[in-house]
């Protein structure tokens, strides 16, 4: 299920497997351009285990985002649906845009208890909370439910400065979607993998499309009320 792109995407590492006291924040940064090799598919893990050694994963099997569409690029919500339809349909999460809000901050996702939404919005490094060499940013929101450390919420952010240009080249919306679709990912629960040829590598790869790794090891994040069989 993979599909190459002329253009290199981004990867970048972040920190996997920490353990922390809830309720606390994750962030996985998606940066500029690295260095692809080898074809092999590794092991692909959760990004965060809590301390009983069990992968973090989502209390419920939804995922509500919440879009602040200013200073979007043209196209942005499409294909940030059409992201969040590939996920679903790889995972079986139910992932939608339930509103757009142009008066909600990140800090938002912070909301209801057990159920706030992933709030997306889009900036320039200094207006929003990404740096120069980053394309998106997820950050997860954790806290304990029934004193198990669950998701509940998080932050999808996306650099305009450097993600917008991806647009203009022969294939622009494909590049922007393998953006999208590795912090997706890494908001269902997935951290980084070692293989050049995972979409969750974290080093560019020129991947732009959901790999087999992740349907693979779908048990390591999704809960088992949730996966759909492959």
């Amino acid at each position: 299920m993979m599909q190459r792109i002329v253009t290199i995407l981004a990867g970048a590492a972040a920190a996997v497997g920490v353990m922390v006291a809830a309720p606390t924040l994750t962030g996985h940064p998606f940066s500029l351009p690295g260095h692809t090799a080898d074809t092999d598919l590794a092991p692909l893990h959760a990004s965060r285990f809590n301390s009983d050694g069990h992968p973090t994963q989502w209390a419920t099997c939804r995922i509500s985002m919440v879009v602040n569409p200013d200073g979007a690029p043209a196209g942005a919500l499409s294909l940030i649906r059409e992201a969040a339809r590939e996920v679903s349909a790889a995972t079986g999460m139910t992932i939608r845009i339930t509103d757009t809000d142009s008066t909600l901050t990140p800090a938002a996702s912070y909301g209801v208890k057990n159920s706030g939404p992933v709030i997306v919005s889009f900036g320039v490094p200094g207006q929003v909370n990404v740096a120069d060499h980053t394309y998106a940013l997820y950050t997860g929101r954790v806290g304990a439910v029934n004193g198990t450390v669950v998701y509940w919420a998080g932050m999808l952010t996306i650099n305009t400065a450097t993600w917008a240009p991806l647009g203009a080249g022969s294939d622009g919306r494909g590049q922007q979607l393998g953006t999208v679709l590795h912090e997706m990912l890494h908001m269902v629960g997935f951290g980084h993998s070692t293989s050049p040829a995972s979409l969750m590598y974290p080093q560019a790869n020129g991947i732009s499309g959901i790999t087999d790794d992740v349907t693979a090891n779908l048990s390591e994040v999704v809960p088992s009320q949730c996966r759909r069989p492959h």
